[in-house]
């Protein structure tokens, strides 16, 4: 007898719009800004695409940050959502808020060992890599466990990358194979617990 094959989920995986701190390129995870005015208008823009591809059945989950939660209530106004924690960004602890060439200049060989991505990386006063990467487990158990058959999950470009490495059972360290522009989407379909990765972008 062939084994049984659970249904399908389809999980769209959606970044926030523009803040302040992208449009200069500084490092920020769990910095608490809102969205710009022009991250504000993108999420606006990504109502009509992402309603049509979600359909009437579907299930919401957020990030606690304010924008994600922003991007949500414009994107998908008056849709309720479940908040999870484990959604949040990672802490980049005293390299919040620099830009790339600052952290070279005050943390010359901290860059390398971020890129080397081993689990007993730690930012300066930030989050452990092992922790972070706990979390994107306990988020993507709890999204492949949810009953519904399609699931909209706005969050940030770092936890979305972990989240596709994850369902895609890659290497953590892949996360750097995949860009999400802002309030762009990445489109997962999940069976039996294995991912395929069928959109990554702005939604037409």
């Amino acid at each position: 007898m062939p084994q049984e094959t659970t249904r399908p989920k389809t999980i769209y995986l959606i970044r926030h719009g523009e803040t302040g701190f992208v449009k200069e390129g500084r490092f920020y995870g769990s910095t608490d800004l809102p969205l710009s005015d022009e991250g504000r208008e993108q999420a606006r823009a990504l109502h009509s695409a992402l309603s049509a591809a979600l359909g009437v059945n579907y299930r919401c989950y957020v990030s606690p940050m304010q924008r994600a939660q922003e991007t949500l209530h414009l994107a998908l106004p008056g849709i309720a959502a479940e908040i999870e924690p484990a959604l949040r960004e990672i802490n980049f602890g005293k390299c919040e808020g620099l830009l790339w060439s600052e952290i070279q200049t005050r943390f010359p060989n901290l860059l390398q060992a971020w890129a080397d991505f081993s689990p007993a990386f730690e930012f300066p006063a930030g989050e452990r890599l092992a922790d972070y990467l706990t979390r994107v487990e306990t988020a993507a158990n709890r999204l492949a466990a949810d009953p519904c058959d399609t699931l909209a999950v706005f969050a940030h470009t770092g936890i979305l990358r972990s989240l596709i490495c994850h369902f895609l059972h890659l290497p953590a360290k892949s996360h750097t194979s995949f860009k999400l522009p802002c309030t762009g989407v990445a489109t997962v379909i999940l069976t039996d617990g294995w991912g395929v990765l069928t959109h990554l972008g702005m939604l037409a």
